[in-house]
């Protein structure tokens, strides 16, 4: 437990001064480095246990498009691009890879998979630092998802009694999904207070609200993968933590929804 927190600890300042001290390319850079190692992690998880699966090019499909979809036009246009080639490019790569035909449609699928899962949805913490008022709404979507996972964990503990999923993963339940929910608007109601009053109190409630429950979803999604491979944890990166993937996986969730509510929803 103790290297359980020291360890989120020293996450939460490196990524606090990440956030307050690096313009947006560098940012998107560090960025680009997390969705390789989650990619990495989730490319041998999933993809076949057979020698010609290759967790390399499934690496670099999901860091090609992150890229795309962080350095490209502020459009669909780059996604409604990427996405196709990206597919094509799984089929392209086992087509000509020497392999077991018996194996491919999990080779395309998984290595597919993981550049959308890791690829695209992180993706979207670039496209929310080049924002107005960027590094608040990153403050804000980090915080309430790493505040509704804290608050789930210390309800659940406390008040835990009625299962959320207990086929997918036993400890989680209703009591800490609602405990989740009212840390997440916590914190986005002292973003407002202690950061800037530019976020107004409806969006402290929508976004905190929102990640609340879209968070779990993400945390259930890849405890849904890592159970339908028989793995406990996607890595050992992080001490006390398991992988890098284990510790964003509700991140992947939250920062589109919070992405789009910022640059569109919002009014």
């Amino acid at each position: 437990m103790w290297t359980r927190i020291i360890t989120g600890v020293i996450l939460a300042a490196a990524v606090i001064l990440l956030i307050l001290y690096l313009p947006a390319v560098p940012l998107k850079a560090v960025i680009a480095a997390i969705v390789a190692l989650a990619a990495h992690e989730c490319a041998r998880m999933i993809l076949p246990a057979h020698p010609s699966s290759s967790p390399a090019f499934a690496t670099l499909l999901a860091l090609g498009l992150a890229l795309a979809a962080m350095f490209g036009p502020r459009d669909f246009a780059t996604l409604i691009v990427a996405v196709p080639a990206a597919l094509m490019a799984s089929f392209v790569f086992y087509l000509w890879h020497r392999h077991s035909i018996e194996v491919v449609l999990g080779q395309v699928a998984s290595t597919f998979l993981t550049a959308l899962y890791c690829g695209l949805l992180l993706s979207f913490l670039g496209l929310i630092r080049d924002l107005p008022e960027g590094p608040l709404w990153l403050f804000l979507v980090l915080g309430s998802t790493f505040g509704a996972d804290t608050g789930a964990y210390i309800a659940g503990r406390l008040f835990g009694r009625h299962k959320l999923a207990p086929h997918i993963s036993p400890g989680k339940t209703v009591e800490g999904l609602l405990g989740g929910i009212v840390m997440s608007v916590l914190w986005a109601l002292a973003c407002r207070v202690f950061i800037s009053s530019q976020i107004r109190i409806q969006d402290c409630l929508i976004v905190g609200v929102g990640v609340g429950l879209i968070g779990p979803l993400g945390d259930l999604s890849e405890s849904l993968l890592k159970r339908s491979v028989g793995v406990k944890d996607s890595g050992n990166l992080i001490p006390g933590h398991g992988g890098l993937l284990d510790r964003i996986d509700a991140l992947l969730f939250t920062s589109p929804i919070v992405y789009y509510y910022a640059a569109y929803w919002r009014s």
